[in-house]
């Protein structure tokens, strides 16, 4: 009697643990089948110039990346250096203003001022003056569409006096940027900044412009700024694989340097 005892409990155990065994996968298929399914999707905005570019850099074996709009579009756009930032390899300093210190990778580290074997161009052309400098107030950051950062020897496609890198700020078309755009600025020691900007299309033609206009009496003595821009382009489709484009860039810059303080006067 004991051995049928056992032995009975020890297959009723099994063929309940069998039962409950078998009955796990059923339950969890139908908690499975029943669950609500969560989909997920990722939407990346972005111009069709700016993804180009991306898709470009990403294919360069260098360090290159680009910068989209979208990235500093939020902040309060006064230099280059609220776009540059945070890009990778690059420093960028200000000194007053709209007057930056910029490096790539250490390049030109030790000049004081403006910058050394880089590049700085828009749309594709040269901004450098003959000595290789340049003005940083000639690029308006708030126009651009997207920049593009060539770090070291991926900036030889500029030509070989810039080992150090560079960068390209690219702004929009009527394709990419339609209509009608504003945009104000306000912040402290009487700064105010504007932007008013237009695009269209229209078949095989399409143009864009902006205008831009900045003030600020600065945060010391002779630092004062005022400044009127405007960028625009037009393009045409000659054929479906083929486009022409023409760039009008004007400044109007009047801008305060200050030099150095002693230390009395500092303190």
């Amino acid at each position: 009697m004991k051995l049928t005892f056992k032995q009975g409990s020890a297959v009723s155990l099994t063929a309940l643990s069998l039962a409950f065994g078998a009955a796990l996968p059923a339950a969890a298929q139908e908690t499975t089948e029943d669950a609500p399914k969560i989909e997920e999707t990722i939407i990346v905005t972005s111009t069709e110039r700016a993804a180009a570019a991306m898709e470009q850099a990403a294919r360069t074996p260098g360090g290159t990346d680009v910068i989209s709009y979208e990235e500093f579009a939020d902040r309060f756009l006064v230099s280059m250096r609220d776009t540059l930032g945070f890009s990778p390899g690059v420093y960028t300093q200000p000194r007053y203003g709209q007057e930056v210190r910029i490096s790539i990778r250490g390049s030109g580290i030790s000049r004081g001022f403006h910058m050394r074997g880089l590049t700085l161009l828009q749309d594709g052309a040269p901004i450098n003056l003959a000595d290789d400098n340049g003005d940083f107030q000639e690029l308006e950051p708030i126009f651009f569409d997207h920049l593009e950062v060539y770090r070291g020897a991926n900036a030889l496609r500029f030509g070989s006096g810039t080992l150090g890198g560079a960068v390209n700020g690219v702004t929009p078309t009527g394709e990419t940027a339609p209509g009608v755009y504003v945009r104000a600025d306000v912040g402290s020691f009487e700064t105010y900044r504007g932007l008013v900007s237009a695009g269209m299309a229209r078949g095989k033609l399409d143009a864009w412009g902006a205008v831009s206009a900045d003030t600020s009496n600065g945060d010391r003595d002779h630092v004062r700024r005022d400044s009127v821009r405007f960028q625009g382009n037009v393009g045409y489709d000659v054929t479906d694989s083929i486009e022409t484009r023409f760039y009008l860039s004007l400044n109007d810059i009047d801008q305060e340097l200050p030099g150095a303080l002693t230390l009395s006067d500092a303190l």
